[in-house]
This record gives C-alpha cells, structure tokens and sequence, in this order.
C-alpha cells in the first residue's frame, strides 16, 4: 500500500510443520577403533580393528519420531522518503511458536523416571515430565500420551535501515531475527530407555571382541548377553538425552554500516561494517560426567564410580551412563570489513572484487540435534572454558569477476533489439 511518502506492506505467515522418521542406524550398531588396546605398541588403530578390540560400542533398538509444531507469524514494514536524499525502511514482525507436541508414546521416555521410589526424586530432577504452563506439576502416575517441550517466544523482530543519493550513499541498518527451532533437533530422544535402550560400552574387555561385543555384559535384572532387541527395558549404562523445559528459542541481532561512493565514471567503490550476535545457541552438556579423581589411572578407570548419579545413589546411578542435556546459554559475535570495487558496464567490460576481513567467535557451534555422540562442553560447569574461533571462521575470503561483451554480440545484440520492440 502506497500512501504519499509511505509504502507500506503487511505480512502473514502460517506453518505446520512436521516430522516423521524411522531410523535404522543406531540398531546396526556404532564402532570406534582407536587403539586403546595396543597402548604398548604405540596405540595402533588399525591393529585394533585387525584383532577386533573395541574402544567404544553403541546400539539401540530401532528409533521413530513424529513431531508436530504450528508457527504463526506477522510482519508490518514502511519504506519511508523522508527527503529526497534520506530514505528510511522501518519494520516489526511478532510470531507465536507454539510447543514441539509429539503422538509417540514411547518418546516420552525421555522425560520419565526410570526407577524405584528410593530414586524418585533425583529422576524427577533428571528426567520429569514437562507441559507448557508456568509450573511444572506434581509427577503423575501414568506417562501421559502426548508431551511438548516449550519455546520462550521472541515476540517481537525490529528493522531499521536508511539509505542517501547522489554520488555518495551513506547506509546503517540493524535488525533482530529469529526463526523456530528445526524439528530434527530433538530426534535421538528415542534412544532413551525404556523404548530403544540405546547402550554405551567403553572399553569393553578384551573377552568382548567385535565378533561379540556383548560378551559378559549383564543388565541390572540379570538378563546377559546381547539386550538386543528390546531384551533390556533398562538397561545398566544407559545413555540419554534430554531436554528442559522453557527452552529459549536462537536469535540473531544484526547491524551494519556503509559507505558507498562514486570514485570515477561507471566505479563505485563501497566499504561495509558487518557485525552481529547471536543468542541461544542450542549447545550441550554431559550432566552425568564423571567428576575428576587424582587416583584414576586414566580417564576410563573407575569412571562410572564417578558419575554424580553413581555417587548420589549407586544402585540405581548405574542405569545411568551419559546424560547429554541442552543448554541454550552458548553466544557467538561475528565481525567483518566488505570492500568492494565495481565497474559498471564501460567498453563492454564488467568488474566485479570482494575482500572480506572477518573474525566469529562463538561458545559452540550448532550440530544439529542433541544427541549421545555429538560434541559437548568439555566441563560442563564452565561453557566460557569453550569460547574459541567457530569452525567455519574463514579470517579472509577474495574474489572478482568480470564479463567481456564481444562485438559480435554486440551487433547481434543491436540488430535483434529493434524486432524485441516491435
């Protein structure tokens, strides 16, 4: 809608999104090789594999998920002419993301206690029930049908920008975006007992080889052997992931600085200050890391005896191996200088150079989907410890292109446009 100086444009945008997977992969069984077992012989991964000593083992009962989640969103913008050399583009958007609901039952395993009353109030900590209300209710008695994971709405997405003309344009802008978080993310749920079981083995004896590797293992109700599948409900060394409640949805800040500026005839040359931040990135933690011991030999000895669910209660703490859980704390900042040379179309030539000088910081990079076998905060009480560059930090990146029109086309060209008009 356009009304004096004002052109206005009004938005809506409604989804239903859904996810539905059946997945096979943790069912096969999952290996690493990496030469703990020929420590003498300077740790050899390839002589491991040759005689079929594990380092780790993971499998798990077949995994499926069907997650739902509705999104409702607007948006209003003003372009703005406020003179003939200012121009100024105003906008807000406001959204409404409503809860992950899933119709899996047995997903809801990765937020029911799995144990006795002597245990119920540490799992009830650990693993409880959530819905979306401000409070979180009593435990009930029977796993509920449907459950949902609550995202903090970010209601509100400002944009300003201004723009100048004549030979030199001087531009600032800032926004704050957001999106809702990608239904694939809460995916390794499923392997949480009771429903796929999914079992963790570090260093498995040498007795257990990987002809067999569950040779000698034995669940906490006696069942040996291979728990595979569906044998083991709960399974000794259980590995889990889980999620909060309230989580908060990521979001970008952006902003931006530019000059441009006429230099000669058909050049233009423009310097751009990028930077932006962004918050709540979905990272993750082992809340059941094995605490440090100066007594341990190295890292595998005695480590599930340190599990903070194994020192609170050690009978029931040995259902439990690691516990990935979400942390939507993790920052990253990123910064950078365009430079940038254009030469318009003059003789038939075409010139196009970028320069980038960039830095990005971040806490943790986004893998995805919370599960056992993604990376994790190395102490889990201090995510500022993994504050570095981020993966993809790329400090500088050139390139130009150019485009030559022959003359041959160019006749071409004049000859045809005359029949086009026609």
């Amino acid at each position: 809608m356009t009304k004096g100086k004002h052109q206005i444009a009004i938005g809506f945008d409604g989804r239903r999104e859904q996810f539905n997977s059946l997945n096979n992969q943790a069912s096969n069984g999952q290996f690493t090789f990496s030469g703990g077992s020929t420590t003498g012989y300077s740790g050899d991964n390839l002589a491991d594999l040759e005689m079929g000593h594990l380092s780790s083992w993971d499998q798990s009962n077949a995994l499926s998920d069907y997650i739902r989640q509705t999104v409702i969103g607007f948006y209003v913008q003003d372009s703005w002419r406020a003179t003939s050399h200012l121009t100024v583009n105003a906008g807000f958007a406001g959204s409404r993301i409503f809860p992950w609901q899933t119709s899996n039952a047995a997903a809801i395993s990765s937020i029911w206690p799995i144990t006795s009353p002597a245990f119920t109030a540490l799992s009830t900590r650990l693993l409880r029930p959530v819905w979306c209300s401000a409070t979180i209710r009593a435990m009930p008695t029977a796993a509920p049908s449907r459950t949902s994971i609550c995202w903090t709405v970010l209601k509100a997405r400002p944009r300003v920008g201004s723009t100048g003309r004549g030979k030199q344009t001087i531009s600032a802008a800032f926004g704050l975006l957001h999106d809702a978080n990608e239904l694939f993310y809460p995916e390794r749920w499923t392997t949480n007992a009771p429903y796929a079981s999914s079992i963790t083995l570090t260093n498995p004896a040498i007795a257990a080889p990987f002809s067999n590797p569950w040779n000698g293992y034995t669940s906490p109700t006696g069942v040996a052997g291979d728990p595979f599948p569906g044998i083991a409900i709960f399974p000794s060394l259980g590995t889990y992931v889980t999620i909060p409640p309230n989580v908060h949805a990521t979001y970008m800040m952006q902003w931006s600085f530019s000059y441009s500026r006429q230099i000669a005839k058909n050049w233009l040359a423009t310097a751009n200050y990028i930077g932006n931040r962004t918050n709540h990135i979905l990272g993750a933690s082992d809340i059941n890391m094995p605490t440090p011991s100066p007594t341990a030999t190295s890292a595998a000895a005695n480590e599930q005896a340190r599990r903070p669910l194994t020192l609170i209660n050690a009978t029931q703490g040995a259902y439990y191996g690691s516990v990935l859980q979400t942390d939507d704390g993790a920052t990253a900042h990123y910064n950078a200088l365009l430079l940038r040379v254009e030469h318009r179309l003059s003789n038939h030539v075409s010139l196009l150079t970028n320069y980038t000088w960039s830095h990005c910081i971040s806490d943790y990079d986004f893998n995805g989907e919370l599960s056992s076998d993604a990376s994790y905060y190395q102490n889990p009480l201090n995510r500022d410890a993994e504050r570095s560059d981020c993966n993809f930090d790329r400090r500088q990146v050139f390139n130009t292109s150019m485009v030559a029109v022959t003359g041959a086309f160019l006749m071409a060209s004049s000859t045809e446009s005359p029949r086009v008009g026609r």
